[in-house]
């Protein structure tokens, strides 16, 4: 009788153990432009913890917005991730140690989506994203060169999108639920 009781109880613990699956998480957050070589900070907060597989960090111009990061040495901007530069961005050849994003649009209105994974942050510039999602928060900061010009309805997006880990009861789970709820009641019969 004690041996059942010890098998149920074992069962009833395996049961109730959580089984982690990867759930998507994205957030975005908008913020506008409104002066000359205005840096823009995103304060990303709650966040969950990144299960460690690859996410991105994508920053682009909002739907119909424009911005001047043509063709001046003086028209870029960095990005900088808690602290930490992760790259300096431009729509030209022409400013040094800049990257390229090949944006579209006309001189002095330019649009952009620059995709940054994870894993090319740390492999470029030693950026850990997982390691700063640790304490829920993150701030991505867009910090513009000096000829970065407002050009009315400049809005930029900023999207962080990562798996988190979360505990989800698998079907599995339910089997050994139910055997161990059919196994506690044939004990209780012979109980009786």
């Amino acid at each position: 009788m004690l041996k059942i009781k010890i098998i149920t109880a074992a069962i009833m613990l395996i049961a109730f153990a959580p089984l982690s699956t990867a759930v998507p998480f994205t957030e975005t957050i908008t913020l506008e432009q409104t002066s000359r070589s205005q840096d823009l900070t995103y304060n990303f907060t709650n966040l969950p913890s990144s299960d460690g597989s690859d996410g991105f960090i994508t920053v682009a111009s909002a739907p119909g917005s424009e911005f001047d990061l043509s063709t001046s040495s003086i028209e870029w901007f960095d990005l900088v991730i808690d602290g930490t530069t992760g790259g300096r961005y431009t729509c030209s050849g022409s400013v040094a140690g800049g990257i390229n994003m090949g944006c579209g649009g006309a001189t002095n209105k330019n649009t952009f989506s620059l995709a940054l994974s994870f894993s090319s942050l740390l492999a470029d510039f030693g950026i850990d994203i997982p390691a700063f999602l640790s304490d829920g928060a993150l701030d991505i900061t867009y910090a513009t060169g000096a000829g970065v010009d407002d050009i009315g309805d400049s809005f930029l997006d900023v999207t962080l999108a990562y798996n988190t880990s979360t505990a989800v009861p698998e079907p599995s789970t339910f089997a050994i639920l139910g055997l161990g709820l059919v196994l506690m009641g044939i004990a209780r019969r012979r109980k009786v």
